[in-house]
């Protein structure tokens, strides 16, 4: 009979870095006031998961986040006029860290411009991810589509897999329905954001995500 020690057992060391995706603010917006950053975060060993998100503007470490969801207030009036590079950084329980960024342009040309319901619109649009759901087990092309509405007028939508945008189309009106064709054959196996974020007239970014398993 074979006895096995624990010493016998070989123990693969966690070198993937865990996903995180921006959802808000969208890239190139500008951005006045004490505006919200808000991230997904997800490990690829759900063993292990996320220890922390840390919000970093221009490379300089603000505020640390140990629980989801990872939202940070962002006072821009500290900030000089002009671009600034917001960055989300993950770390996992082994040590790995993930990354995503945006840019923000404080103050600007144009700011407030437009209709005036516009200008004092807050409201972001609404994004309901219809299929597939959060937990879908995946393996080669997955259909997907979601619902988008607003109070005003959409403007544009995206979709993206780990963070990374993988289609994109200009919107008109207060609904719309979008759909989105994502090849996983290539993926890694594990988990997998996909996330739908749009954005209205106004600037205001709405999203939702689902986690996908690719096997």
């Amino acid at each position: 009979e074979m006895c096995i020690r624990d010493s016998d057992l070989v123990t693969t060391p966690d070198r993937t870095a865990p996903l995180v995706n921006i959802v808000e603010p969208v890239d190139n917006t500008v951005v006045e006031g004490t505006v919200r950053v808000s991230a997904h975060a997800l490990d690829a060993d759900p063993g292990l998961g996320v220890a922390d998100v840390v919000l970093r503007v221009d490379g300089r470490a603000i505020v640390t986040d140990t629980a989801a969801p990872y939202r940070f207030a962002l006072r821009t009036d500290r900030l000089a006029p002009g671009e600034h590079t917001v960055t989300c950084v993950a770390h996992d329980l082994a040590g790995n860290a993930g990354t995503d960024s945006v840019r923000i342009r404080v103050g600007g040309d144009g700011a407030g411009a437009g209709d005036d319901r516009q200008s004092n619109d807050t409201i972001p649009p609404r994004v309901i991810i219809n299929f597939p759901t959060s937990g879908a087990i995946v393996t080669g092309e997955v259909g997907a589509q979601a619902t988008l509405s607003d109070n005003l007028e959409l403007a544009r939508v995206e979709w993206l897999v780990d963070g990374v945008p993988r289609a994109a189309e200009s919107l008109a009106g207060t609904r719309a329905t979008t759909s989105f064709r994502w090849d996983a054959t290539g993926a890694d196996a594990g988990n997998h954001l996909l996330t739908v974020r749009a954005t209205d007239a106004s600037g205001n970014p709405g999203s939702a995500t689902v986690v996908l398993i690719k096997e």
